[in-house]
This record gives structure tokens, sequence and C-alpha cells, in this order.
């Protein structure tokens, strides 16, 4: 796969300039939070750290938890953040990949690569990739609820689904959505037998 490959290149080095980026905005008030609670947390356990890791009234407890290890590595500092974030993403995209050689009948792996680096640089998806917020953790964590479905990995799916619950709110409606297109899909099967 090496186009997919030079795509995965291509996608992190767009990135790289900007690691260190000044959060602004929610980006800049999730993070301020989140480093403090990182600052302040004792590890004394679990009602603690969903104390401390509710960031702005949302159940970020999963998406704190991944990103925490950045911050652990580079307390204080953007950049452990956005390096989590930049696996994350490469991740998703090679999970975009891979749902596109699985769905599209007779696409090459050329033109699969192709269609993963035009929707990494679609600019919702691109512009956010290294803002500190959940939403962006969310989208990728649909990915890959998505992969492991198509994928029939069903406790991949439960974990992922659970990482959209406890990122954001808006995880619920993601997933229900999903599930709701699961049961039509199985529904319209069961209708043609």
């Amino acid at each position: 796969n090496k186009w997919l490959f030079i795509v995965l290149a291509v996608i992190a080095l767009v990135r790289v300039p900007y690691l260190e980026m000044l959060q602004r905005w929610d980006a800049g008030e999730y993070y301020y939070r989140f480093s403090l609670a990182a600052e302040e947390f004792e590890y004394t356990g679990i009602e603690e750290y969903g104390e401390e890791f509710s960031l702005c009234g949302h159940p970020t407890l999963a998406f704190s938890f991944i990103y925490l290890i950045g911050e652990l590595v580079f307390p204080g500092q953007i950049i452990g953040v956005s390096i989590v974030s930049l696996i994350m993403t490469l991740a998703a995209m090679w999970c975009v990949y891979k749902i596109f050689m699985r769905v599209f009948a007779g696409i090459s792996e050329k033109q699969a690569a192709v269609y993963t680096l035009l929707l990494s640089i679609a600019p919702l998806f691109f512009s956010t990739a290294t803002y500190f917020n959940p939403d962006y953790a969310m989208s990728l964590f649909i990915i890959f609820v998505i992969y492991s479905y198509i994928f029939n990995k069903p406790l991949l799916a439960g974990f992922f689904s659970f990482m959209c619950f406890q990122t954001k709110e808006t995880g619920l409606v993601l997933v229900g959505g999903l599930v709701i297109g699961v049961f039509i899909e199985h529904f319209m099967e069961r209708k043609e037998k």
C-alpha cells in the first residue's frame, strides 16, 4: 500500500507546522481547564478523575484519558496533545482508506488513497486537527466505530462507541444514528429475503 503510506506522510507533514499552534476560543478554554486538571490530578480514583476531567460541563472523560498521554509527556505545552491528535488522525485516515477499499467495489488503492487525502484536507477536518476540542476527537472516534462495524469487530465498535459517549454528549447522536442505520439495513435485508 505505497499510496496509502504516501498519503499518510502528506497528511502528517502538512499538519506538523501547526503542532504548537496557539489555542483560541473554545480550544483555548478546553486546554486551559485540561492542563489545570492534569496538573492538579492526584491519581486517587475514578471519582476524582470524573470531577477533574469533565471539561466545560461535558463528559470529556474518554477524550481526556487519551489526550492525557501527550499532556504528561509535555506538561503545559500544547505540542503533547497535538502529537496525540496527529497520531489519532493518521489512524483514522488509515481506517477511512480501508473503508473506501471495502465499501466501493472496483476502487483501486491509488483512488482510495486520493479520496482519503481529499477527505483529510476538507476545511472543517483539516482546520480543527490541531485544535484541542472534543468535537474533533469525537469525529475520529466515530470513524473508528464505523471501521469496526464494517470490518465486523464488535468489541472495538463497542469500545469506540463508549469513547464517543464519553467525549461529548453529541456522541450519543452519532452512534445512535449509526445504530438506526444498522437496524434499517438489517430490516431491508430481511425484507428482501
